[in-house]
């Protein structure tokens, strides 16, 4: 170490390796990850058989609360087993649910439910808010960086939920395991950007709520599963006419359904490349 710097050198042995060095904020710190050099393996192709659905908040963490007093966790839970029972009986596939009562998850322990179960999909349902009581619409997200302001908005709402964990389980999410997770959800972009895409246009065919779109922004939740993983925002329960559809078993049919109908054609497309 010098007064204009300082030199790391780090002996890797004889084998090849790849190094990636990433600057990261929050507090500024480099990471170095060295990758050895790769054999080649042959990887059974597999179809997609484990999914993980997600009903958003639960217990002391009630989600967004509508005008005349709707709970999001409700709609949320409702919807989720509404997926599942679609899933289960046309699909023929395993679910899990990370829920299954009013009862509160922690972010981690939702994305430990899928990870330790090797689920191959992952999809969190959720309803929209806003200060602006005129916002309204359907829009699904996978995990990224936000790039306009209300994604970053929507973002702090969704991660607001570490307020209502333990203060160690908080300061979890600016670890090395939070960083890594980031890396590893990285390798399924493309796969979880596919299905929110089809999620939103099977539920925004179904809906008469303004199509918001395809979206994206990095959710807690999304960074702790190593699968494609989508997070979806069904309506604007602080919208006074989206709530009340929130609270109408037809508009909650149709979710159920528009969500059912996404994962079923992914899970087609997705398998129709490894020819099974």
């Amino acid at each position: 170490m010098t007064e204009h710097g300082a030199r790391v050198v780090f002996c890797v042995g004889k084998r090849h390796v790849k190094a990636k060095a990433l600057l990261l904020k929050g507090p500024d710190r480099l990471m170095i990850t060295f990758t050895p050099a790769r054999k080649e393996v042959t990887v059974e192709k597999q179809a997609l058989e484990v999914i993980v659905v997600d009903p958003g908040h639960g217990g002391r963490d009630p989600g967004a609360v509508g005008r005349t007093g709707l709970y999001e966790k409700t709609v949320t839970l409702d919807i989720a087993k509404r997926v599942a029972e679609l899933l289960r009986s046309k699909l023929r596939v395993k679910v899990i649910l990370t829920r299954t009562e009013d009862e509160f998850v922690s972010l981690a322990d939702r994305a430990k439910v899928a990870n330790e179960n090797k689920a191959d999909l992952f999809v969190s349902i959720h309803c929209n808010a806003s200060v602006k009581r005129e916002s309204g619409g359907t829009e699904t997200y996978f995990l990224s960086v936000a790039k306009t302001d209300w994604a970053r908005a929507v973002e702090a709402r969704e991660n607001a939920v570490i307020e209502f964990e333990l203060p160690e389980a908080a300061g979890d999410t600016a670890s090395l395991d939070y960083i890594l997770w980031d890396m590893a959800q990285n390798e399924f972009l493309n796969e979880s950007s596919e299905l929110a895409e089809l999620v939103q246009k099977e539920l925004t065919s179904r809906f008469t709520i303004e199509d918001r779109g395809l979206n994206q922004a990095g959710f807690y939740v999304l960074k702790g599963c190593y699968m494609p993983a989508i997070l979806v925002e069904l309506a604007f329960i602080s919208n006074k006419k989206e709530e009340e559809l929130l609270k109408k078993d037809s508009f909650r049919k149709k979710a159920a359904q528009g969500i059912y109908e996404g994962i079923r054609s992914f899970k087609k497309a997705y398998e129709r490349k490894l020819n099974l």
